[in-house]
């Protein structure tokens, strides 16, 4: 009898053992919470700009003046590689915008310069750059900035903004 016992204590112990407890757990194991899906409703329009084309020209070439001469400063300097990366794609950046409020007949004239600064961004993001390398990057820019004064200042482009 007593054989038996055990065995039955054994066989039922071992049927615990290996069917484990996971019925048992599901009933005190809070559930995750559902997230309830919201759907976004996105309504775009048109804003009209608060400012006019005179203003916008104005507002990016005295960012583009101030990149250019923050730019030669940091090269007379022998700054960090990333401040001069940083100076000439706003440079870039701002002609373009300066561009875009052009006729096309001062768009080439102004594309001229664009792309030499587009030649000298690349060049600056060369990890180490040699002393004769810096001082024609920065003769250039300096050779830029008075022709793109000259050329482009508001003053002298006035008459040639698109009108809308």
């Amino acid at each position: 009898m007593r054989q038996k016992t055990k065995t039955v204590i054994i066989l039922v112990s071992m049927t615990f053992i290996f069917s484990g407890c996971e019925s048992f757990r599901k009933k005190f194991v809070r559930k995750p919470k559902e997230k309830e899906v919201v759907n976004v409703v996105v309504r775009t329009h048109e804003y009209e700009s608060q400012y006019t084309i005179d203003e916008l020209y104005k507002k990016y070439y005295i960012f583009w003046s101030a990149a250019q001469k923050e730019l030669i400063e940091v090269l007379e300097e022998d700054g960090s590689r990333k401040k001069k990366v940083f100076s000439a794609s706003q440079i870039l950046e701002n002609l373009k915008h300066m561009r875009g409020y052009l006729v096309p007949e001062k768009q080439l004239q102004l594309d001229k310069f664009i792309a030499k600064q587009e030649n000298i961004a690349k060049q600056l993001d060369v990890y180490r750059l040699s002393l004769a390398q810096k001082l024609i990057i920065k003769s250039t820019l300096e050779t830029q900035r008075r022709l793109i004064e000259r050329q482009f200042s508001y003053s002298n482009i006035k008459e040639y903004l698109i009108r809308k």
